[in-house]
């Protein structure tokens, strides 16, 4: 059994920016993260991000790592998946084919998110990826989706992976949206209208064709069942929104609730980011699917949480706690009006829908 203060699980933005406010005191901290680098969906972004001086994914997660590697008590496990979370605080991870078993004072799940997958007639035909998959291929491996691109969504993911895409050379011929107006941000929608890429709404995927891969999709309309086949389709990318990934906190008994502008279902959290379970705290998109700027903020506060829920309390950890609590109800409800914004600005630009 190996001991910890504190284990966190996710060593995306908000599982480093937890980790940042526990480095500074006398605890030791150890991030168990599945993948063989720190990062999360940061990693796979090339876009600016404005609130963060404009700096890219990779970039804010290279500063963040960096205030962190002095720090010769926060110990990384990469490669690694936590696998549950015991009734006894008993944590056991798979790590290169062996089994570990942790305990800690105090857990802070931060797995981030997953892609949301849809039902349709071959869904599994070669040529179908969600839209992380695709993000990886570009950004990590340097490989370039074949051209005549579908994207299913139009979210801020959707759009910005058209973006990707067509910075690599490679062509998106259609955005396929379920709904009667565009999902993303004015900033992004603007560059779509600028490349002429024509969006479908208020139509859904009924059917991939093709052979030995994708060769074509059929498009229903949602309301009075119409049919459209694009044909020379060779790559079908599904960006229709992600989910909070939630399994660690299901296994610990972590009472949830259902929010659908959240992604699903999330768990119930208190003023410190912490679940009904008093030694589990849960931030980032874990919590809900939100923006990166809130799931930093969200770190900080779950990591200022574990150190009151630990004993550690000063004037300076009381003050910086408010602060954080004032900063991310601002922060949600901007998000969250400038979604109704884009949505009613997009509805009077009628040139967006086909």
């Amino acid at each position: 059994m190996i001991h910890k203060d504190v284990i966190i699980v996710g060593g995306g933005i908000s599982g480093l920016s937890a980790a940042k406010i526990l480095s500074q005191y006398d605890l030791s901290v150890l991030i168990i993260d599945r993948h063989h680098d720190l990062g999360g969906q940061l990693q796979k972004q090339t876009h600016e991000y404005p609130s963060f001086n404009h700096q890219r994914g990779v970039e804010i997660i290279h500063s963040l790592i960096q205030d962190l590697t002095e720090d010769h008590l926060f110990e990384v496990m990469l490669n690694t998946t936590a696998s549950a979370i015991y009734d006894d605080l008993v944590l056991t991870a798979l790590h290169h084919h062996t089994y570990l078993k942790y305990q800690a004072k105090a857990y802070i799940i931060a797995t981030g998110s997953t892609d949301k997958h849809l039902a349709f007639e071959n869904n599994d035909l070669p040529g179908i990826f969600p839209s992380s998959v695709i993000q990886t291929m570009m950004h990590i491996h340097g490989i370039k989706p074949e051209n005549q691109v579908v994207i299913v969504g139009s979210g801020n993911t959707a759009l910005m992976t058209a973006l990707y895409i067509v910075d690599s050379g490679a062509e998106v011929c259609a955005i396929i949206e379920s709904s009667e107006h565009i999902l993303g941000e004015d900033r992004y929608i603007s560059k779509i209208k600028g490349l002429g890429i024509p969006i479908y709404l208020n139509y859904e995927i009924d059917q991939a064709i093709g052979e030995q891969s994708i060769e074509a999709v059929k498009l229903v309309h949602i309301k009075d069942r119409s049919e459209i086949i694009l044909h020379n389709v060779h790559t079908l990318c599904i960006a229709s929104g992600m989910s909070p990934l939630t399994p660690l906190l299901n296994m610990a008994g972590v009472k949830m609730d259902y929010k659908g502008y959240l992604g699903g279902f999330v768990p119930i959290l208190n003023e410190l980011n912490q679940t009904s379970n008093p030694n589990i705290f849960a931030c980032g998109d874990a919590t809900g699917i939100e923006d990166a700027e809130i799931a930093m903020n969200e770190g900080y506060l779950a990591g200022f949480g574990i150190l009151k829920h630990l004993g550690i309390q000063n004037n300076e950890i009381d003050k910086q706690i408010k602060s954080l609590q004032q900063k991310l109800q601002l922060l949600k409800e901007m998000m969250h009006q400038d979604q109704k914004t884009n949505n009613q600005h997009v509805l009077k630009e009628g040139p967006y829908v086909l």
